[in-house]
């Protein structure tokens, strides 16, 4: 059996006798071909001026085709390959989220799934596609972290990203690239895809791919191995790389912390981007409440305040159930506010009320003491769920 061959030409005379010794070379060795499945695409050309045979067999000319499970473009454009992958995904997730259902599994455990069973297929070949938006994937996986969370839509990822110790599929991705744009130019030059490459390079026209690395390269800080390729010894750099653009995450992530209210409240107690211990401490039941009230997914009017078509100003979001005035912020229902005095004084240790502060108020949210966390999530879902937050 003779499957997945192709053929490749820049010139129409060149491909015709390509295929005619393709078709002699079946027909002296009794290999039967698949007219209905052979195809041909032309790449960056009108198709219906052209024709093609195989043994008089006039082959099909398409705009698209998948080979190896990816799908080519005659644009050489790859939208309709990351759209074909997000729905295989998608429906590989159903059947996920299906049996994490029927289960009552560890979070992490439940992340570990999803990295073993569906970012494979998002990043499959990904070495060739990468390039440009994956937008379309990247939902896919902020998708399943708030299906599995029960969070809102409009939760920012920078949030639910950091506390389930999430980072960005483009970094998987563009260390993905490199490690194998360096396979490329350390491969012997008699091979294919070294030739392919050197063609790229000294071709006129401009390749998206290579411009990918480049660009990768450049704001990584190696531009230095893109204007000197013999330099790279290393067969990891992608590892290399890889450091860098967590760095650079990070980097941004704090930034985007800093540019709305909603991060700066979740700056008080969060300021990495590590998996959360409570979510693995706690059951579902405490887990759940704790890392809606970590993230906004509460009705407290800091948050309602800029649901409405007419938004509440930020500083006029305050507390209407106590005459402090204090913003109706997590940290004044945790440690402040009158109203739940009470219930606090039950779940709360009195060394964080008394004298509340953000130090306390962040020493408090990040305790790993399984019997603080369970009290402070009662506390938590308790507030969650109070009557006087859903009129």
């Amino acid at each position: 059996y003779a499957d997945d061959t192709i053929v490749v030409s820049d010139k129409e005379a060149d491909f015709k006798n390509i295929l005619q010794d393709f078709g002699l070379y079946c027909n002296l060795w009794k290999m039967k071909i698949n007219y209905t499945k052979t195809k041909v695409i032309v790449f960056g050309a009108k198709q219906s001026r052209y024709k093609f045979t195989i043994n008089e067999n006039e082959i099909e000319i398409v705009n698209d085709y998948k080979y190896l499970g990816v799908l080519f473009s005659r644009s050489g454009s790859f939208l309709q390959c990351k759209k074909h992958i997000a729905e295989q995904a998608n429906k590989a997730m159903y059947v996920l989220k299906k049996r994490i259902n029927n289960l009552d599994l560890p979070l992490d455990l439940q992340l570990k799934l999803f990295d073993h069973t569906i970012l494979p297929i998002l990043t499959y070949a990904c070495e060739i596609w990468g390039t440009g938006s994956i937008d379309l994937l990247e939902n896919i996986h902020s998708k399943f972290l708030k299906s599995i969370t029960k969070c809102r839509q409009s939760t920012p990822r920078y949030m639910l990203y950091a506390e389930l110790g999430r980072y960005p599929l483009e970094i998987t991705i563009k260390c993905r690239i490199l490690n194998f744009w360096n396979k490329i130019i350390q491969s012997p030059e008699s091979k294919l895809i070294h030739l392919c490459y050197k063609h790229m390079l000294q071709s006129r026209k401009t390749f998206k791919w290579t411009e990918t690395v480049k660009s990768i390269l450049n704001e990584t800080g190696y531009t230095y191995l893109w204007n000197n390729q013999t330099l790279i010894i290393s067969k990891n750099i992608g590892h290399q790389i890889k450091r860098v653009l967590l760095d650079q995450y990070i980097q941004s992530w704090q930034a985007k912390l800093n540019q709305s209210s909603k991060g700066k409240g979740y700056s008080l107690f969060k300021d990495n981007t590590k998996f959360e211990a409570y979510l693995n401490i706690l059951p579902n039941s405490l887990r759940i409440p704790m890392l809606h009230f970590r993230t906004g997914n509460h009705r407290f009017l800091i948050e309602t305040g800029r649901w409405r078509r007419s938004s509440i100003p930020f500083e006029e979001r305050r507390c209407k159930f106590c005459t402090l005035n204090d913003k109706s912020d997590e940290m004044h229902y945790i440690l402040i506010c009158p109203f739940f005095k009470e219930i606090r004084q039950k779940y709360i240790k009195s060394k964080f009320y008394n004298r509340p502060n953000v130090i306390k108020y962040k020493e408090l949210l990040n305790n790993t003491n399984k019997q603080i966390l369970t009290n402070l999530g009662y506390f938590m879902k308790y507030l969650i769920n109070h009557e006087i937050f859903k009129t």
